[in-house]
């Protein structure tokens, strides 16, 4: 059995290193191997651990199952996450999950066992009164949510660099009211992803140390930025870790809603907003804050059984924000002059693949410089051009002039 030990004291060691440090448990806590980390793709009817869920294949990859057994007998962890697994769902009486557990432990391991996951997650473990279809047991054992990841190794430290790491995680992640001043500190995190950072502090006995070194040291304005629920946020991020289907309705930028249904395979911030990068029907980015109804659920019957990495990366690399495309029709080389005023809102930084600046071209007014770039995410590359107004002028594509030039004639034409 475990039984953890309180924080010792902090210890400060040198001007710039704050080691926090946590006593081991009394025994050894249970050891996770690599191969026991992936059993979360274990199937819920047998708590069997799929052969070859370890072999660094990206989460897009769609999961193998066999029924291949990994023994248990001499390993708590590789048993317990199994329990917790068949727990999942309905739930099973104490008699049934004992008959599925391969090999079959003692009564006395069981209880222990169980007694160990009541301790360690009560929000997520449960004993409910058992229903007709449970048969003759009086008490069901259910499990909400996905099987936790047990360390191989016990937490004993922390250096200064990694607690303050860890506080940055949790400001850069919250989704912070729309209502509110964009740098408002919460009283608590609001989001999954802040309250996990929030809870990793909790756990190694660190909160208030961390809390009172730097709690709200890295902040992020969210202004101007759609707030995506934290329901949609925790959902698209299990899905996407484990290269899940995802089912939701979709309001698009016209207004119109459609049924969605793909596959999962990277979340994206962009300038303070998540998107969803997911294959239907060809790669698609999905803005987070207009995802409704959304629930985990089958792959797309459609779905290709491997998606190369550098396929997804293409569909971003040379995006402009999250407008992006992997289609070669789409590439577009633009031509800027940008003037000295708006330059400083441009220069250094990367707008495009094959990007060239031109310092003091002949052609243009002393301060202006040529900016040129390719980008397949020209729709939204034309509203930043817009927003630099006399200081930004089109020279290729075609296209692209003169469609700024349209909208600056009905601006000045809606002035009169």
């Amino acid at each position: 059995m475990q039984v953890p030990r309180p924080l010792q004291s902090t210890q400060i060691s040198g001007a710039s290193r704050l080691a926090l440090a946590v006593r081991p448990a009394l025994h050894p806590a249970p050891r996770l191997t690599a191969t026991a980390l992936c059993s979360t793709r274990l199937t819920k009817e047998t708590g069997e651990l799929p052969h070859g869920s370890c072999t660094g294949r990206p989460s897009y990859a769609p999961p193998q199952r066999t029924s291949m057994v990994r023994s248990a007998s001499n390993d708590p962890s590789t048993r317990r996450i199994q329990i917790i697994v068949l727990l999942g769902g309905d739930g099973l009486g104490f008699d049934v999950l004992r008959s599925r557990l391969k090999p079959r432990p003692s009564v006395r391991t069981l209880h222990e066992d169980l007694a160990w996951i009541e301790r360690q997650f009560p929000d997520r473990f449960r004993r409910e009164p058992a229903r007709g279809e449970h048969g003759s047991s009086r008490v069901v054992l259910r499990w909400s949510g996905r099987p936790p990841v047990l360390l191989e190794q016990p937490l004993t430290w922390l250096t200064e660099e990694e607690v303050v790491a860890i506080i940055a995680a949790r400001g850069l992640l919250r989704q912070l009211d729309p209502s509110l001043p964009p740098t408002t500190a919460p009283t608590a995190e609001p989001d999954p992803l802040s309250q996990a950072a929030d809870a990793l502090l909790a756990r190694v006995g660190i909160k208030e140390v961390a809390d009172a070194l730097a709690r709200d040291a890295i902040v992020v304005s969210r202004f101007g930025a759609e707030r995506v629920s934290s329901e949609v946020l925790a959902t698209c991020l299990g899905a996407t870790v484990r290269g899940d289907g995802l089912h939701f309705a979709y309001i698009n930028m016209a207004g119109r809603q459609h049924a969605v249904e793909a596959m999962a395979l990277r979340m994206v911030l962009v300038k303070g907003e998540w998107f969803l990068l997911a294959w239907s029907e060809g790669l698609k980015i999905y803005r987070m804050a207009r995802m409704s109804g959304v629930q985990r659920g089958r792959l797309p019957a459609t779905c290709p059984g491997w998606i190369p990495r550098q396929d997804i990366d293409a569909k971003l690399r040379d995006a402009f924000y999250a407008t992006g495309s992997e289609r070669a029709q789409d590439r577009k080389r633009v031509a800027v002059a940008v003037g000295p005023e708006a330059w400083p809102l441009v220069g250094g930084r990367r707008w495009g693949d094959r990007q060239m600046v031109e310092e003091r071209p002949a052609d243009l007014p002393d301060g202006w410089r040529r900016l040129q770039f390719t980008t397949t995410g020209l729709a939204e590359c034309r509203h930043w051009i817009l927003s630099h107004g006399g200081q930004m002028r089109v020279e290729a594509p075609a296209e692209l002039a003169a469609w700024v030039q349209a909208q600056a004639q009905a601006i000045v034409a809606a002035g009169r």
